[in-house]
C-alpha cells in the first residue's frame, strides 16, 4: 500500500488504541508498523521502493496501481491477476463479505 502521510497517521493513530496485550494487535502492528517506509519522490519524480518490498511484492519491471479511496495498492501483475480472479468468485464472496454491513446515504 501506498499511503499518503495523513492516512498512515489516522491509521497509527486507531493502532494506538489498541490493547498491546492483545496477540492479534501485536501482529496487525508488525504487519503494518514493521514494514512502513516513508517514500520520497526521486529526481525523475517516481518512488524508489526499497528492495525488500518489492520482492515481498514479487514485482519484477512492471507494476499495477489499483486505487483504494485515501491510498494506493501496488501489485505485480500476476498478483493481481490472481487477486481478480479471486474477487471473481461469487459464492467466496458471499461468504467472505457476509459480515460486513455496507451502507448507502
Amino acid at each position: 500500500m501506498l499511503l499518503p502521510g495523513g492516512v498512515f497517521r489516522e491509521i497509527l493513530d486507531s493502532l494506538r488504541g489498541m490493547n498491546i496485550a492483545d496477540p492479534v494487535a501485536r501482529l496487525l502492528f508488525r504487519m503494518i508498523l514493521g514494514s512502513a517506509t516513508q517514500l520520497t519522490p526521486d529526481t525523475k519524480d517516481g518512488l524508489a521502493i526499497p528492495k525488500e518490498l518489492i520482492e515481498f511484492a514479487g514485482i519484477e519491471r512492471e507494476v499495477v496501481l489499483v486505487g483504494q479511496g485515501d491510498y494506493l495498492e501496488v501489485w505485480s501483475p500476476g498478483g493481481w491477476q490472481e487477486q481478480e480472479i479471486s474477487l471473481s468468485n461469487v459464492e467466496a464472496n458471499s461468504h467472505r463479505f457476509a459480515s460486513l454491513t455496507i451502507c448507502t446515504g
